[in-house]
């Protein structure tokens, strides 16, 4: 501590960064302290709902084929698709084998009933295992996840979080489920969100000397929006959730 502290003294522009950074210190030390209460009977719902759901999408992907298989092996997959269905091959690995990846999932989505069997199932599995089963390990004796938010964990200069990773909890829906509804306040509390909006591309806005996208912060518009009206081709006011994502 003693040798970095007077190596940081020797600089100023270090010097400002470790007091800022010490600045925010006490609220990241409360924030940890604090942790996120889960509610733990709605959890132990959705695991069970999700394991149904997931044995449902297993049997009807064994009766659509007419035998059993590994889902989760990209060979037995693939095996299944493109041999036995003879389904078009869009893209191999750099290994050389027939890829089953979701970018080649979604290409072939309509030409086969499986082919949306298989996104969900993955979809459903992957809850599961990242967040559903793994979350509750992580609760303490109080009730509450104390993760770690790290003030260096990002070469961005953004916090990152680990055990587990809070910042990184889906916003959106997912099989009809959104994730972020079993976290809960557990008394007269409530959640707030704040966010700088769009920090980075401001700034690039900025050294870029980018026109449309310097008019477009100093009137309020939606970058990403924008953006999409671009890409897509289709009016401001059209710009659907999907395509701005």
């Amino acid at each position: 501590y003693k040798t970095l502290i007077e190596l940081l003294s020797k600089n100023p522009k270090f010097s400002d960064i470790l007091k800022l950074e010490n600045s925010i210190l006490s609220t990241i030390i409360e924030m940890e302290r604090n942790g996120i209460m889960i509610d733990s009977v709605r959890f132990k719902r959705l695991e069970q709902s999700l394991t149904n759901k997931k044995e449902i999408l297993k049997n009807g992907i064994f009766q659509d084929v007419g035998h059993e298989f590994n889902i989760n092996s990209p060979k037995q997959v693939a095996d299944v698709l493109y041999l036995e269905k003879k389904l078009p091959v869009n893209k191999k690995t750099k290994g050389g084998a027939l890829s089953t990846d979701e970018i080649t999932l979604r290409k072939l989505l309509g030409s086969d009933p499986i082919i949306q069997k298989l996104m969900d199932f993955r979809e459903v599995d992957k809850l599961l295992s990242t967040y559903v089963r793994s979350l509750p390990g992580y609760v303490d004796n109080d009730g509450r996840i104390h993760s770690i938010f790290d003030q260096f964990g990002a070469v961005s200069g953004r916090f990152s979080s680990r055990n587990p990773n809070m910042q990184n909890i889906p916003k959106e829906e997912i099989q009809g489920i959104n994730l972020r509804n079993v976290f809960v306040t557990g008394d007269d509390s409530i959640f707030v969100s704040f966010d700088y909006s769009q920090q980075e591309l401001r700034i690039l806005a900025a050294l870029s000397g980018e026109k449309e996208m310097i008019d477009s912060f100093n009137n309020s518009l939606d970058i990403h929006k924008l953006t999409a009206s671009e890409l897509f081709d289709v009016k401001l006011d059209e710009v659907t959730d999907s395509q701005r994502r």
